[in-house]
């Protein structure tokens, strides 16, 4: 909407034009509602709305991801891209590859959390505990690599005691050469 105002001043007859600046008619997003999408919302990065306002499509299920036209911009010609006419609508699917493993005696550490495709995650043992067959998977083709069921965080164990003996254990912590707990354990023979 513009508006016209006319001034006079001394001799001289003043037009002066006034139209809205930009980012503050954004009616045309608002008239028209982003497009409903199963298992998500969309999330603005401002509100209220305005011409750049950026929205994010979210899917509320913590183990899918947003796939398609999923990140919009409100724009003078409306959102764009629509996502209610692009040829890629925004979809949340499933993520690639499973949820990992619970594990004893350590955590998972992702830097999505989502197992999105080339998502690397580490196996971080508490203290006094190593990984056992390797400490880092990859999301690739759908699936961990290296299969992170066979990973775990274990400590060594002194074997059962002898018949006629004891074991005596002790642990050094932070070999610096090597970078873990090591436990030593000498068996002693009753006499």
């Amino acid at each position: 909407m513009k508006a016209t105002n006319l001034y006079i001043q001394a001799a001289f007859l003043v037009c002066i034009l006034f139209s809205p600046a930009h980012g503050t008619d954004p009616e045309i997003c608002e008239g028209s509602p982003l497009a409903e999408v199963d298992g998500g919302v969309w999330v603005c990065g401002s509100n209220p709305i305005g011409y750049g306002t950026m929205c994010e499509l979210d899917c509320l299920d913590p183990y899918s991801i947003p796939e398609g036209d999923y990140l919009v911009t409100c724009t003078p010609e409306g959102w764009l891209p629509d996502p209610s006419q692009t040829e890629n609508p925004p979809i949340c699917v499933s993520h690639p590859c499973d949820p990992l493993p619970n594990t004893t005696y350590g955590e998972w550490e992702c830097h999505h959390e989502r197992g999105v495709e080339g998502e690397v995650c580490t196996l971080n043992c508490d203290d006094y505990y190593d990984p056992e067959a390797g400490d880092t998977t990859v999301c690739a083709a759908s699936q961990w690599h290296p299969d992170p069921t066979a990973m775990s965080c274990i400590t060594c164990k002194p074997p059962p005691p002898p018949e006629h003996g004891h074991w005596n254990c002790q642990d050094f912590d932070d070999i610096p050469q090597y970078n873990y707990t090591e436990r030593v354990c000498a068996v002693y023979c009753d006499l």
